[in-house]
């Protein structure tokens, strides 16, 4: 099966540009072969590109996605035994890794390849409530900077956690808005990008303190009693302040203010405003 001509998942770029294809990996010597252990976690899907191809399983986005090269290899049929599609999965494998680099390089595959010859170590199910499709978060102030839910966790609790990723669409659409087409350069620079997010954001919904994707922490203090004053500041319906630096949002989005709503709603939706 070549897949050289399927479009990656965005952190899969990595690979295509240069970075290593087992990142993350742990590489140990067996023999004559060097080992790399692959853990990979998030949404279980099915892809073909040609009705008339091979499909092949996907497990979650980024940098913890891998690709099982055949869907109805015997590796596959393991997996498909204890994971649903479209389900919260967690995988862990042992691959050849000069293999792996070498089928990378050839270009096919661009994700973290998984063959038939490699030993899956265990499979999990997944207990995260998985995000309807193409349900999106902004992870920025900016026009197009928003990325694709993976899988929801104790909304509404002390613990709630919701997990996203850039994936191949969603950075497609931000160098649309911002280059006018996706090249190459701009789906490259948007693959160092997503480097820099974290895999998920967290809030206690008692407490009303939540997280953004950069790991900045923020805490609801709800309505705001100024809202009223001609002052040209006041115009937030409620209030978000910023724990590192102090700051408190006025109601615009060059302080985050409907980014960071949006997140909080996320997570505690039934603690969140529904008026922002």
């Amino acid at each position: 099966m070549n897949l050289k001509g399927f479009q990656p998942a965005i952190l899969g770029l990595l690979i295509a540009f240069g970075f290593p294809p087992v990142a993350g990996g742990i590489e140990a010597v067996a023999g004559d072969a060097r080992l790399t252990t692959l853990t990979c976690a998030g949404e279980l899907w099915n892809v073909q590109t040609d009705p008339t191809s091979i499909s092949w399983l996907e497990i979650g986005h980024g940098i913890h996605q891998c690709s099982i090269r055949n869907a109805s290899s015997e590796n596959a049929k393991r997996i498909l035994s204890v994971c649903n599609l479209n389900a919260d999965c967690s995988l862990k494998v042992d691959v050849d890794a000069q293999r792996l680099r070498k089928s990378a390089a050839a270009g096919e595959c661009d994700d973290l390849c998984i063959f038939e010859g490699d030993k899956i170590v265990w499979v999990k199910k997944g207990k995260a409530q998985v995000a309807s499709a193409g349900e999106k978060l902004p992870y920025g102030s900016q026009g197009g900077t928003d990325l694709t839910i993976l899988s929801k966790a104790g909304l509404d609790t002390e613990h709630a956690v919701v997990r996203g990723a850039i994936t191949r669409d969603d950075a497609r659409g931000y160098c649309d808005a911002h280059d006018g087409k996706a090249t190459k350069g701009c789906l490259s620079e948007m693959a160092r990008y997503s480097r820099t997010l974290k895999s998920e954001i967290q809030a206690n919904c008692t407490t009303k303190e939540f997280t953004d994707f950069f790991g900045n922490r923020y805490a609801f203090l709800g309505a705001n009693p100024e809202r009223e004053k001609d002052d040209g500041e006041s115009h937030a319906r409620y209030l978000l302040k910023d724990l590192g630096s102090g700051d408190i949002s006025t109601g615009d989005n060059s302080t985050g203010y409907f980014t960071n709503s949006a997140l909080f709603s996320a997570l505690c939706p039934r603690t969140a405003p529904t008026d922002w």
